[in-house]
């Protein structure tokens, strides 16, 4: 299975796959020399200093495509190392088929080895994920609650755990109970929207950002109503305890 490569949609868990597999071998080797370089990274002096590795792990390996003469450099590099039996390893955002401007004798050299793809994650892993990460706060979640933030975040484990972030400040403005009114005011259902028209990149990065704003600028209102709201109970709570004294 040499190279192994990995591929699968952002926050799948990739890279901690690399770096466990990287920690593995090791532990039980450790006399072999384990060397992880980062796709956005690699420069061709690199790759001259991985040939002495026995285990490469390459992350992002779609990102260093971009260059050229990175790509050059890996096709006698891969020979060397699958030749001699040492392994390379690596991750990409999407199936190495489909990568732009990959060189074809690189793309043979890749799919001489094994290529695996992540599937999306189900709504009972991702309720699994969810479970462990709001245990790992002190906070026992209810399987309803849940199943239901499950459905609502993508299969991406960095925006899930953003989700529960907020879904936990939310119910700390209250009692600190996360119940099912708490996920609905904090994690609305999302709206059916149609598919956007064809824009151009510099557009796209502009919408993209607007959007994250006004989530942002949403989210912020509508903190600072809360607590507005808890601020005016306590002082007219307060009115009330006055007039009876």
């Amino acid at each position: 299975y040499n190279p192994l490569v990995i591929y699968g949609g952002v926050g799948l868990g990739k890279t901690h796959l690399l770096q466990a597999l990287g920690n593995a071998v090791a532990s039980q080797h450790p006399e072999w020399s384990v060397i992880m370089l980062s796709g956005g990274q690699i420069s061709k002096d690199d790759l001259d200093g991985a040939e002495r590795a026995d285990l490469l792990l390459i992350d992002d390996l779609h990102l260093c495509i971009r260059d050229r003469e990175v790509q050059i450099r890996m096709i006698p590099l891969f020979d060397a190392m699958v030749g001699t039996e040492r392994q390379i390893a690596a991750t990409t955002d999407i199936i190495p088929q489909r990568i732009e401007k990959l060189d074809p004798k690189l793309l043979s050299r890749l799919q001489g080895g094994v290529i695996v793809g992540l599937k999306e994650i189900e709504i009972n892993e991702k309720a699994m994920i969810l479970s462990s990460k709001s245990k790992a706060r002190g906070v026992e979640l209810q399987e309803e609650v849940l199943l239901t933030i499950a459905a609502r975040v993508p299969a991406n484990v960095r925006e899930m755990e953003g989700a529960l972030n907020r879904i936990l400040l939310y119910a700390s403005l209250f009692d600190g109970q996360v119940t099912r009114s708490i996920v609905d005011e904090a994690l609305p259902q999302a709206a059916v929207v149609s598919p956007p028209e064809e824009r151009t990149e510099t557009e796209a990065s502009i919408a993209g950002a607007e959007t994250a704003s006004g989530e942002f600028g949403d989210f912020i209102t509508g903190l600072d109503t809360k607590v507005t709201d808890l601020l005016t109970q306590e002082e007219n709570a307060e009115k009330l305890r006055q007039e009876y004294k």
